[in-house]
């Protein structure tokens, strides 16, 4: 038989944090996955939500930094007909 991985939450964990989210059973901590479930689902959407932001401020800066680029190559080549012209 292959070994198979389990994943699972730590219920004194997440007791500290969102006591909702932990029932008492026989004595035992235990996860209420029922309630947990969708409130991983909407902390990934907006992890995304906040991952498609920073991509268009990226994007964004990266045009600023293109046209600045451009404007400072366009100094340099002034610099260098003044230059040139005074020589």
């Amino acid at each position: 038989m292959a070994d198979k991985r389990s994943y699972g939450i730590i219920a004194q964990e997440l007791a500290e944090i969102i006591p909702d989210m932990v029932d008492t059973i026989n004595g035992f901590l235990c996860v209420d996955y029922d309630e947990f479930v969708p409130l991983l689902i909407k902390g990934f959407k907006e992890q995304q939500e906040t991952i498609n932001e920073s991509q268009e401020q990226i994007e964004l800066l990266l045009e600023i930094i293109d046209y600045l680029q451009e404007r400072v190559n366009d100094f340099e080549e002034r610099i260098q007909q003044l230059e040139s012209f005074h020589e």
